[in-house]
């Protein structure tokens, strides 16, 4: 979700990522403390896990404050693809602590480590289950209203944002990936931890370590992809294009939808429209209805920052079929 207006600076932004970048801050002090104390490999596996979420969602955070601003003349799209640029920047970021991770880890494997303490480890991967679970379902809810899924239960939250990821913004994507893995890994930790303590099997920590890292570098692969994609230029989710259409196509001066293009600026959306005005509009009220139909459009979505409409004369030839790709 983002906070527009007056408000503050601080209280502007994705507020998922701000949430996440002040829990993670928090954590990555309490986790580093405690991987010095217990020795435990998976517990700096985790400090340097949060150490790179911290790092990565505040600058998705203050990416986002910025990517608010009001398209210009010399930038007429704005400054959307602003936050897919640092959700870049932060995969490849978590990439290189990750790789460091899984070295830590080999390393340990190699040449293991006494136990530190064992309750310290503990308490501070409970806090991080704690801090990072809450983070988590709050990247959830928001991935639900998003969406437009409304308000869901608990027990169908998880199901629902996973089914409907792919139409959340960068950031939330960002968030509700990282605290994934976060929960994950000090779940998995904590499990290590334990098991290393009483059974004292030395290699559990170290592998432990290099499966937290790796299943990172595959996230950060993934979440890399798609935002150097949408740099490129990706078009809008189907499902709002299709809203698009039947607005514009239900407009009583409209006839036609020639070509209907809806691209992706970061977490907003440019609108593109080739379409035939109806015989019996009058030419000196044409400007009228298209101003009244770009209404309707921005009604749709808060996040439609721009709409191009194109209008022409019927030629009386069906163009739009109302398919999803617009064929």
């Amino acid at each position: 979700m983002l906070i527009h207006g007056d408000a503050p600076w601080y209280q502007r932004g994705n507020q998922s990522a701000k949430s996440a970048f002040l829990g993670n801050v928090m954590l990555s002090m309490v986790k580093y403390g405690a991987a010095v104390m217990s020795g435990s490999g998976a517990m700096f596996a985790e400090a340097i896990h949060t150490v790179a979420d911290a790092a990565n969602q505040g600058l998705v955070w203050f990416g986002s404050i910025f990517a608010e601003h009001e398209p210009t003349d010399k930038y007429p799209h704005g400054f959307g693809r602003l936050v897919n640029l640092l959700c870049l920047l932060a995969a490849a970021f978590i990439v290189f602590m990750s790789t460091k991770t899984v070295l830590h880890g080999y390393e340990l494997l190699m040449h293991p480590e006494a136990e530190g303490n064992f309750l310290i480890a503990i308490a501070a991967l409970l806090l991080s289950i704690g801090v990072d679970g809450k983070v988590w379902l709050g990247a959830m809810r928001e991935v639900a209203e998003e969406s437009g899924s409304g308000h869901v239960g608990l027990v169908q939250l998880p199901f629902v944002a996973l089914a409907n990821l792919h139409l959340a913004s960068p950031p939330t994507k960002l968030v509700f990936w990282e605290d994934f893995i976060a929960v994950g890994g000090a779940l998995l930790a904590l499990v290590a931890v334990v098991i290393g303590h009483f059974s004292h099997i030395a290699w559990i920590d170290p592998v432990v370590t290099m499966i937290i890292g790796a299943v990172l570098v595959l996230i950060a692969l993934k979440i890399g992809w798609e935002n150097a994609l949408a740099l490129i230029g990706v078009a809008a989710p189907e499902s709002l294009r299709d809203k698009v259409a039947k607005v514009i196509i239900s407009n009583a001066n409209v006839a036609d939808i020639r070509n209907l293009y809806l691209l992706a600026e970061g977490d907003k959306t440019v609108v593109a429209c080739e379409m035939e005005w109806k015989s019996t509009l009058p030419f000196r009220k044409v400007d009228a209805a298209k101003e009244a139909l770009r209404a309707e459009i921005m009604a749709i979505d808060s996040d439609i920052i721009k709409i191009i409409l194109d209008g022409v004369e019927d030629d009386k030839i069906p163009h739009w079929k109302g398919t999803s790709d617009g064929e």
